[in-house]
C-alpha cells in the first residue's frame, strides 16, 4: 500500500470512529485495528494520537465551512437557499451524526474559540451576508422579524436537534431506523413551513 493511501486509510477510519460511531475515546490501537494496519504506522504518520486527533479536527471544520459556503454563497432565491440548507444540514448530519459534537468536544479540549479558527475571516463573511438576506426578508415580511441570529440558531436547532438526540428519540417513541428515516424526511417540509407559515397562510 502506497504511503499516501495508508495514510488517506487512517484518517477514514478515525473519521469513521468519531463521526459516525461517537467514540470520541478510541485509542491509537482501536484505530489501527478498525483500519487493519500496525500501530506503530499510525505513529510514523502522525508521531501522536494528539496529531492525529488534530488532522482529523481540521477535515471536519473545513467540511463544515464547505456546507456553509456552498449554500451562504448560491446564487438563487431566499426560499430555496434555505431549503437548500435545510436539506443540506439534514442529509450531512445523517451522514456524519458526531461530526458536528467532535469539533464542540475538541474545541473545548484544546481550549480554542471561533477566533482561533484559521477559516473566521470566510466564516464572518459568509455568515455577514446571510444575516443581511435574513434581515431584508423580515422587512419584506417573508418570515417573521426577530433577530437575524436568533433565526439562524433556531433554524440550526430544528435541523440539528432531531438527529443528534436520535438515539432518545428513537426508545423513547419506539421508533424502528425505517420510521425513523421517514420522519426525518418529513422533518425538512415541516421545518419548511414552519419558517414560511405566515407567508403562505396570507
Amino acid at each position: 500500500m502506497k504511503e499516501s493511501a495508508t495514510e488517506e486509510l487512517i484518517i477514514n477510519t478515525a473519521k469513521n470512529i468519531f463521526f459516525l460511531k461517537g467514540n470520541y475515546h478510541a485509542t491509537t490501537q482501536d484505530i489501527a485495528d478498525a483500519a487493519g494496519v500496525n500501530r506503530a504506522l499510525i505513529h510514523y504518520y502522525f508521531r501522536s494520537r494528539e496529531q492525529l486527533m488534530e488532522a482529523v479536527l481540521k477535515e471536519a471544520t473545513s467540511k463544515m465551512n464547505e456546507r456553509l459556503y456552498l449554500i451562504t454563497q448560491s446564487q438563487v432565491s431566499f426560499k430555496e437557499k434555505i431549503g437548500n440548507l435545510i436539506s443540506l444540514i439534514i442529509e450531512g448530519m445523517l451522514e456524519t451524526p458526531y461530526l458536528e459534537n467532535f469539533v464542540v468536544n475538541e474545541y473545548l479540549r484544546l481550549d480554542l474559540t471561533c477566533t482561533k479558527n484559521p477559516h473566521k475571516e470566510l466564516i464572518d463573511s459568509c455568515l455577514s451576508g446571510f444575516l443581511g438576506e435574513v434581515q431584508t426578508e423580515m422587512q419584506k415580511g417573508t418570515i417573521a422579524t426577530v433577530s437575524p441570529l436568533h433565526f439562524v440558531i433556531n433554524l440550526l436547532a430544528l435541523c440539528a436537534y432531531p438527529i443528534s438526540m436520535r438515539p432518545l428519540i428513537q426508545h423513547t417513541f419506539g421508533l424502528d431506523d425505517a420510521f425513523y428515516q421517514q420522519f426525518i424526511q418529513e422533518q425538512k417540509n415541516i421545518i419548511f413551513n414552519i419558517i414560511f407559515r405566515d407567508n403562505a397562510e396570507k
